[in-house]
């Protein structure tokens, strides 16, 4: 007689993309009083930054190259949802062709489960082009990961709501596009220490940032340095090489021109003349 109780029955969830899986750490969750089930969700977003830690030698990786991404449904889709934009192959097509999208350019595909066609799609295109092509995605045997020229996987297996990518595996996007954007401008010099100093003064608080950074890199007063920024068009980085040297506009120009734009060396040529 067979024992009854060893017989497994596969469920229909267990063979699905692992963001859609069963958490076995929150199936009791609808029982848990509001402060239980914030503990949960918190203690299941705590699992991504170490999932993102693992994916870091393939996000140095793509750091390396990029220079811009796309979303599905285009830039109206980071402010209102695009229903079904992921699904339509059509739409990747036409992004690419409307974007101007060329050889040597980096396009980063953002899909969870690693299966949206419009990504994969404008991912494959793209690698065809000649561009260099990164996908960002939970499954590492997904569509898109094969696609990519570098996939960037971040496990973080199934959500506290199965299903729910916006919770885990949305964070863990948010994590690696931090990444990707900011270590990219550290590299390009738009940085100096831990301050944007190729700041775009657009609004009244980014010039209110702009006069501190160049007081305090300067040595100067906030007067001062409105100053020189409107002697610079309100350019950060020249505005402090003419703090620091008491040199005119256009010297300051030169010199970070000389070093592609980047204030470290400028001010470094200053210290260490050749």
């Amino acid at each position: 007689m067979s024992d009854l109780n060893a017989t497994t029955t596969q469920s229909p969830l267990d063979s699905v993309i692992p963001t859609e899986q069963v958490n076995p750490r929150t199936q009791d969750i609808d029982l848990l009083s509001t402060t239980d089930v914030l503990k949960r969700i918190n203690a299941e977003d705590q699992l991504v930054a170490l999932a993102v830690e693992t994916a870091i030698p393939q996000i140095a990786v793509v750091v390396d190259e990029i220079k811009r991404a796309f979303i599905a449904g285009g830039d109206v889709a980071l402010r209102n949802a695009v229903e079904g934009a992921e699904d339509s192959v059509e739409l990747g097509k036409a992004d690419i062709e409307k974007a101007g999208v060329q050889a040597g350019d980096v396009v980063v595909g953002i899909s969870a489960s690693g299966q949206a066609p419009y990504v994969v799609t404008t991912v494959e295109i793209a690698r065809q082009m000649g561009c260099f092509t990164a996908g960002i995605t939970c499954d590492p045997n997904s569509k898109l990961a094969q696609a990519a020229n570098q996939p960037i996987v971040v496990e973080v297996g199934p959500e506290a709501i199965a299903g729910s990518t916006r919770m885990k595996a949305g964070t863990a996007q948010k994590l690696v596009l931090n990444m990707l954007t900011t270590g990219a401008m550290i590299q390009t010099g738009k940085t100096y220490q831990n301050l944007m100093v190729d700041v775009q003064p657009t609004n009244l608080k980014l010039k209110a940032r702009a006069r501190r950074i160049v007081a305090a890199l300067g040595k100067v007063s906030i007067e001062e340095a409105e100053r020189l920024l409107d002697l610079a068009g309100y350019q950060v980085k020249p505005a402090v090489l003419m703090a620091c040297d008491r040199i005119a506009l256009p010297e300051a120009q030169q010199r970070l021109k000389a070093v592609s734009g980047k204030l470290r060396l400028a001010l470094q040529e200053r210290e260490n003349p050749h």
